[in-house]
């Protein structure tokens, strides 16, 4: 009996604190909802994106990555997209082209949105840059 009246204090107290702090709460919540495949790194690539405005207009535009793992990434750009729209993406470091499609965008400080994008498969490589040798030929 100890044990399950334990387990229901501690229960009445990690409900308790994040209503104290709400800056807690935030932060559970978002630490609670990501759900990523796989580890992500804090890095700026250039890209050129590719795609259509929700009026159906070809873009063409530079933005640069903001977070990338292997299974898509974290963007910021200024054309306006959708989730569920697709766009092509050329890693400007490498040259290499990756298809992906928009899973969620989010307006951020100014004009710029950050637009996580994922890919339909593990890209690991469109992430590397050339090797010298490579880079020679």
């Amino acid at each position: 009996m100890s044990k399950i009246f334990d387990s229901l204090k501690q229960a009445e107290r990690a409900v308790a604190e994040p209503k104290q702090s709400g800056t807690a709460a935030a932060t559970t919540a978002i630490e609670g909802s990501d759900q990523r495949r796989t580890r992500r790194a804090r890095i700026q690539i250039p890209l050129l994106v590719y795609g259509y405005t929700p009026q159906g207009t070809p873009f063409l535009e530079e933005a640069y990555t903001i977070e990338i793992n292997a299974h898509g990434a974290l963007i910021a750009m200024k054309s306006a997209v959708l989730p569920s729209d697709r766009l092509l993406l050329t890693n400007e470091t490498n040259e290499r082209t990756q298809e992906c499609t928009v899973r969620t965008v989010i307006a951020r400080h100014g004009r710029d949105l950050e637009v996580a994008i994922a890919f339909a498969a593990p890209a690991l490589q469109f992430w590397r840059k050339l090797s010298r040798e490579s880079s020679q030929k």
